[in-house]
C-alpha cells in the first residue's frame, strides 16, 4: 500500500467519493437517528450553539438545524461544504469552509461539539491527535459538552479482514486494510466503481484507531471532567467486543 501524505484528508473528499458515500441513502437515514439519540443523551436545549467539525455533507448538521437547533458546520473539503448549503433549509445552519485541526478563533463559543464518523485520529501522531483533542475542548464553553463518535478498536481488531467488498444501486466499493497493532494505525485502500459510468477511482487514508480506555484518556488529558459512553444511538449499551462506533461524551 502505497505511502500517504500527512495531510491526506485535505485531498480524499472530493465530489465524485462525496456524492456516492458520505450523501449515500443508508447514511442519511442512519444521521437522521444519531441526531435525535444526540439531542436525549447531550441535553441538547434550543438555546444553545453547536459545532459539528468536520461537517461533512452537512447529515447531521441539517438535521439538527431542521429541528430548530443553531449548528455550525465546518469542513476542509470544498465538495462536503458545497453540499452541505445545497441540502441547507434554513438558516438555523451555516457552513465553513475550514481547517478543524486549528480552531483557534472559536475558542469558547459553543455549548456542544461534535465530532462524528471516526474523525479523529487523522493526524500522523498520537501527540498531534492528543493537540486536536485540546483544540476540540478550547471551542467549548464552560459546561459546555463533547461528543466523539469513533470505531471501536478492539472491537474492530476482533474482526479484522484484510479486504472487504461491497455494493449499492450506485456503485461497487472494494476496499483493503493494513492494520498496525503496535502503532494503532489502520491503512486503507478504496476502490470506488461507478455502475452507470463505469469510472473508477482509488482513494487511501491513515487513521489512529482507539479503544475505549485510551480516548476516555485523551478527553480527560485534554480537561474534560466527566465521561460517559454509549454503543450506539439503535443499541446504547456499550460492549467492548460488539460496539463497532461507540459516541463518547465529556462535559468541560
Amino acid at each position: 500500500m502505497r505511502e500517504l501524505k500527512r495531510d491526506w484528508y485535505k485531498y480524499m473528499f472530493d465530489n465524485f467519493l462525496v456524492e456516492r458515500t458520505l450523501n449515500s441513502k443508508s447514511l442519511l437515514e442512519l444521521a437522521e437517528r444519531e441526531a435525535d439519540f444526540l439531542i436525549k443523551i447531550l441535553d441538547i436545549k434550543k438555546t444553545e450553539e453547536i459545532l459539528d467539525v468536520p461537517c461533512g455533507t452537512g447529515r447531521h448538521s441539517n438535521i439538527l438545524a431542521s429541528k430548530d437547533y443553531s449548528v455550525t458546520g465546518l469542513d476542509i473539503s470544498e465538495a462536503c461544504v458545497n453540499l452541505a448549503k445545497k441540502k441547507c433549509k434554513n438558516d438555523k445552519a451555516r457552513f465553513e469552509k475550514a481547517d478543524m485541526f486549528d480552531l483557534g478563533r472559536y475558542k469558547n463559543q459553543f455549548d456542544v461539539v461534535l465530532n462524528l464518523g471516526t474523525s479523529f485520529g487523522y493526524l500522523p501522531t498520537d501527540e498531534e491527535n492528543m493537540s486536536f483533542m485540546r483544540e476540540l475542548v478550547s471551542a467549548l464553553k464552560p459546561k459546555g459538552r463533547l461528543c466523539i463518535s469513533a470505531v471501536n478498536k478492539d472491537c474492530f481488531y476482533k474482526n479484522y479482514y484484510p479486504t472487504k467488498w461491497g455494493e449499492t444501486n450506485e456503485i461497487f466499493a472494494l476496499q483493503r486494510f493494513n492494520f498496525d497493532p503496535h502503532t494503532n494505525y489502520l491503512k486503507e485502500e478504496l476502490v470506488i466503481i461507478d455502475k452507470k459510468s463505469k469510472e473508477m477511482r482509488k482513494y487511501f487514508s491513515r487513521v489512529r484507531y482507539y479503544s475505549k480506555s485510551e480516548l476516555v484518556f485523551l478527553m480527560k488529558e485534554a480537561g474534560l471532567k466527566k465521561i460517559k459512553f454509549y454503543g450506539s444511538s439503535d443499541m446504547p449499551r456499550f460492549s467492548k467486543y460488539k460496539t463497532y462506533q461507540p459516541f463518547y461524551l465529556g462535559y468541560k
